[in-house]
């Protein structure tokens, strides 16, 4: 379910590319943060239209693009002919209304294991650029474990919402186990991130926390109206529940302890999907710290 509606999305957005303009230009300036030759991983990455490419890719020493929808970050990233970017195409499967399933996926989603498991993330990686015997189709399986620990910063572009919807269709939102599964998936969600890191790495997660859809003079939002549009709506009950930002911060502390949380609530923006659908976007930032315990799971 999760897959398809990725591919979906991907196809439907795939010619909105001048839409996301000034979204892209927000995430350029959190992500130029880090020094050159950094460590970049983006997860979600899609059809790429929110990230710039070219100009990251002149930033950034090497940049990890994971998807479900790998063939849509491929057919994206192909033109470009950039030697460092290095797609992986990702599975993840949301339970079936069973109790012994969705007692599984918890299991695995809470402590971010889910994405590290055999078979729970089939990754595919384009050889480097120094093997000059590969063509950029080249592509050499390994999974997120071997990478867990290596990234400057982890980019989270308003994935936490995909996987949350997913799990409510799956299971639907009067399920008494979907606030436990919700759960999981978001602190799984933040540990993934945080595991990914390397000590005094940086988290950026992205929280398209209201939606057009929800609240209609979204889409007609002028610049500057953005912050208290945003704390009117949750506190109208219009955000997606689970993404309020209360509730962010309270995850990512606690999934990653000791890290100083950074919420970005004063300067939300609008990022627009095309002509009739819109999200207001906050950001969370943390850092991994260097006696931080990540928890492994055999």
């Amino acid at each position: 379910m999760v897959e398809k509606s990725q591919r979906r999305m991907n196809a439907t957005t795939a010619g909105n590319r001048a839409w996301f303009a000034a979204h892209r230009q927000r995430i350029e300036v959190l992500l130029r943060k880090n020094p050159r030759g950094a460590r970049l991983c983006v997860l979600g990455a899609g059809n790429c239209n929110d990230l710039d490419l070219p100009e990251l890719a002149g930033h950034f020493g090497e940049i990890h693009l994971v998807d479900l929808d790998a063939t849509a970050t491929r057919n994206a990233t192909r033109p470009l002919g950039l030697a460092n970017l290095i797609v992986h195409a990702s599975t993840w499967g949301m339970p079936r209304p069973t109790d012994a399933a969705i007692t599984h996926a918890i299991q695995l989603a809470e402590p971010g294991e889910a994405a590290f498991m055999d078979g729970g993330l089939v990754s595919e990686c384009r050889k480097p650029r120094q093997d000059t015997s590969a063509t950029n189709d080249s592509m050499t399986p390994f999974t997120l474990r071997d990478l867990a620990g290596t990234f400057d910063v982890v980019l989270s572009p308003c994935v936490l919402s995909q996987l949350l919807v997913s799990a409510r269709e799956a299971l639907g939102h009067q399920h008494p186990r979907y606030p436990q599964l919700r759960r999981a998936i978001q602190l799984g969600h933040a540990r993934l991130i945080t595991r990914l890191l390397r000590p005094g790495g940086r988290g950026v997660m992205l929280v398209d926390a209201v939606s057009s859809e929800r609240a209609e003079r979204l889409a007609q939002l002028g610049s500057g109206e953005e912050r208290q549009a945003l704390a009117e709506w949750i506190e109208q009950g219009l955000h997606f529940p689970g993404l309020e930002p209360a509730t962010i911060a309270r995850v990512v502390s606690e999934a990653a302890p000791g890290a100083a949380v950074e919420l970005d609530t004063d300067r939300p923006w609008v990022w627009r999907l095309g002509e009739r659908k819109a999200f207001v976007v906050y950001a969370c930032q943390w850092t991994r710290q260097n006696a931080q315990a990540i928890v492994h799971h055999a």
